[in-house]
């Protein structure tokens, strides 16, 4: 479930609130039903310090917009994980020890060899879908990288990811099948991971977030040109005598 209800962790507690819950709804729904991707929200309103949040609240809450292969893909590498240390998807207790470590970097281990491999296919869009639903694991299942005896495993995979990742944010965002607004909200996840783990003294090097430079677009171009045509073709004023000439 990808709504902003789940996402938010939000109860309707005012019409106030209900108004600006569902003016942001549908706020969303207009960018995916236009960019033909699906919404994820990363962060939720706190309502303890937000008991009466406006819209405005809710404009400032990180979200990516994603492909439906992205969001199949989160929830496979999600369901994977919320496994380790449970007898089967209707266990309510999940009991997790150091050993249960070897399993999440498993995980981990196999969604990274399908990133390298549809990498080096050059389907940079599937890499890049499979890489998010890696991050959001690292940022969801971080204890793993906390309560483990082998902590040089752990770091093995995070320098991978922090490999492919590089090589894919040198790619045009309409290769890797992302927005720019999307991108730059990934960047800040991984500055998330990388500050909890480096907690721990592990080292997330994804590098940081760089704004594309700003180009004349060809219909600009094309407005300056006819701008400096017209002004050439006007005649040149002539210049009036003063009484002193």
């Amino acid at each position: 479930e990808n709504s902003i209800k789940s996402n938010c962790g939000l109860q309707v507690m005012s019409e106030y609130l209900n108004e600006a819950h569902r003016a942001f709804e549908q706020e969303l729904k207009e960018i995916e039903n236009e960019q033909k991707r699906q919404v994820v929200m990363i962060d939720g309103i706190d309502e303890d310090e937000t008991p009466n949040p406006t819209l405005a609240d809710f404009k400032l809450l990180r979200r990516i917009f994603v492909s439906d292969a992205c969001i199949k893909q989160l929830n496979a590498v999600e369901r994977k994980l919320s496994l380790v240390g449970r007898d089967d998807e209707d266990d309510p207790i999940c009991m997790l020890s150091t050993r249960h470590a070897r399993e999440f970097y498993s995980i981990f281990n196999k969604e990274i060899a399908k990133c390298t491999k549809l990498s080096r296919e050059s389907k940079h869009d599937a890499c890049m879908a499979n890489l998010i639903a890696v991050v959001f694991g690292f940022k969801n299942y971080q204890h793993c990288f906390f309560d483990t005896d082998t902590p040089d495993v752990a770091q093995r995979i995070l320098n991978k990811v922090a490999k492919i990742w590089k090589k894919l944010m040198e790619l045009e965002i309409s290769v890797i099948g992302i927005d720019e607004d999307t991108k730059k909200v990934l960047y800040s996840v991984c500055s998330d991971v990388q500050e909890e783990l480096g907690q721990q003294e592990y080292d997330f090097d994804v590098g940081s977030y760089q704004a594309p430079e700003v180009t004349e677009t060809h219909e600009s171009q094309k407005k300056k040109k006819d701008k400096n045509q017209e002004s050439q073709k006007q005649p040149a004023r002539k210049r009036r005598l003063s009484p002193t000439d």
